[in-house]
């Protein structure tokens, strides 16, 4: 499995990670999944507090209980945990559902407006400093909030910044892609796979099926043939971990890569599927995650800004 240096760091992550969004309510098949994962060269296993409601994280705790060496954890903080006080407290939550000492790399899920980034960025450098988290993250945060995040640290960097990107989802590629490929920012593509909505393109079907793989390896393939870009696709079945640690096995050509870019521009619009900004990622997660009442008010907010 191939690596990648995390940021300006000295830690490295495998250029296909392991996406843990629903895992939680099936532990026994999870934790065969993930240890695969780690068996494959898989280290970089990404979760979230309120992932199955801290369940996620449980089950890597119990994957990962005798193989800490081998896995890079990747958690978040949600948005609501931000300020000072809570955001330490989560990050000790989290460290205690997941069993370890240390966090590999700790993320602000969605940016708060409402709280101060600086607020949030002490809280995070005071966890680097006592031994909490390694690696400072972010998620979900547009070209603006990532430079006010960087404009926000005193004596760490920001080392990554996970946001959806794949075939279908590229509007990071006119400024939040160029910026962290300048700024040594490595950029995690969530929902590398666009939910299964890439796998009717006659584009990527004839290019798949020239390299003798599947239409997911070569979506995979694709993103991770761009610089500083590693990706977490979610896959309980032993068969799907086994084919996504299989994308490093081989790599599409440059030309493969530039007619796929082309096609999907020309996909994307004539399809005209809906635009997933950000703003949109974090309505959907308000939707998913937040209670009733604040999903309402939160909403009516996002609303006004559009």
């Amino acid at each position: 499995m191939n690596r990648l240096r995390l940021g300006r760091s000295d830690s490295t992550v495998s250029v296909i990670g392991q996406g843990c969004s629903t895992f939680g309510f099936h532990e026994k098949e999870e934790i065969e999944a993930i240890c695969l994962g780690l068996d494959l060269g898989m280290n970089l296993i990404d979760t979230a507090e309120v992932y199955s409601y801290g369940l996620s994280e449980k089950v890597i705790g119990k994957a990962i209980k005798e193989r800490r060496n081998e896995a890079f954890i990747s958690t978040k903080v949600a948005s609501t945990n931000l300020s000072f006080n809570r955001l330490l407290k989560s990050a000790k939550r989290s460290l205690d559902r997941l069993g370890i000492d240390t966090i590999d790399l700790y993320q602000i899920h969605f940016p708060n407006p409402s709280i101060p980034i600086k607020e949030t960025m002490l809280a995070m450098e005071k966890l680097v400093k006592e031994g909490y988290i390694r690696h400072i993250g972010v998620s979900n945060f547009s070209i603006v909030e990532l430079k006010e995040a960087q404009a926000a640290m005193s004596r760490e960097e920001i080392a990554s910044i996970q946001v959806p990107y794949n075939l279908l989802q590229r509007s990071i590629e006119t400024e939040l892609l160029p910026h962290c490929q300048e700024e040594h920012i490595t950029v995690i593509a969530a929902n590398p796979l666009a939910a299964g909505n890439i796998g009717s393109n006659q584009n990527l079907i004839e290019v798949a099926s020239r390299y003798e793989k599947s239409v997911s390896q070569v979506a995979l393939n694709w993103l991770i043939s761009k610089q500083n870009v590693v990706a977490i696709p979610r896959a309980k079945s032993l068969k799907h971990v086994r084919e996504n640690a299989s994308t490093c096995d081989w790599r599409l050509s440059s030309i493969d890569v530039k007619a796929l870019d082309l096609a999907f521009n020309e996909y994307i619009k004539a399809s005209q599927p809906p635009v997933k900004s950000i703003k949109n990622s974090a309505i959907r997660f308000i939707s998913r995650y937040s209670p009733q009442t604040l999903r309402l008010l939160l909403r009516k907010i996002f609303e006004r800004t559009r």
